[in-house]
């Protein structure tokens, strides 16, 4: 019996060696090349949680899911989310074109912070020459997230998140020298036309967005 008690701790000690996953910080915002399966482009995140809102800039060449089953174009898309409503905007696509992609019941609102609670510790990982540790959330899909390690859990400096599944395999690589913890200003997110009401539809195929509306 006692063997089989000591046995028990040891098992919880090891589990608790490894480091907890992270809860996303409450403001940042972070550059990063994005890649879904062949296709590469630019972008930049914006994640404010205190006041639940999110920005996803992917720049020229993108092929966002949302964006380009919405608008037919490789144009920069802009995705806010604010007001419980994520929308979509392609500035220079037709002289402007905007639309509401669905809300937070539907289940389009912004990443949880704690997203990562009981997500399953994988180890190192190299990304872009950085050694990160990385850690693994099961979903509809693999879904990965890595943190640089020679300075977690004091600082949380983002590596990359992967998305895979045997439809996709995306990726997020951010640029560590640019990531910002600082508040972001409340501006950033005041990017989308007053007149943006209409939802989101796609008359010659179904839209990303219709899917969650």
């Amino acid at each position: 019996m006692l063997k089989k008690f000591l046995l028990v701790l040891i098992v919880i000690a090891a589990v608790n060696c490894y480091p907890q996953p992270p809860v996303w910080l409450n403001h940042f915002k972070v550059p990063f090349l994005r890649s879904v399966n062949n296709d590469k482009w630019t972008g930049m995140m914006y994640y404010d949680w205190t006041n639940n809102k999110e920005r996803l800039d992917s720049d020229k060449s993108q092929k966002d899911s949302f964006c380009s089953t919405v608008y037919p174009t490789d144009e920069k898309c802009i995705q806010v989310v604010k007001d419980s409503w994520r929308y979509i905007y392609v500035p220079n696509y037709e002289g402007g074109k905007c639309c509401k992609c669905c809300n937070t019941t539907m289940g389009c609102g912004i990443m949880k912070n704690n997203w990562l609670d009981g997500a399953t510790y994988i180890g190192h990982e190299k990304w872009n020459g950085t050694d990160c540790i990385g850690w693994e959330q099961k979903g509809n899909q693999n879904n990965y997230y890595f943190v640089q390690s020679n300075v977690y859990p004091t600082l949380q400096i983002p590596c990359a998140i992967r998305i895979n599944s045997t439809q996709v395999d995306e990726k997020y690589i951010f640029n560590r020298t640019k990531f910002d913890r600082s508040p972001l200003d409340p501006k950033v997110f005041d990017v989308i036309p007053e007149n943006c009401n209409q939802l989101c539809k796609n008359e010659k195929q179904k839209s990303f967005c219709e899917y969650f509306q």
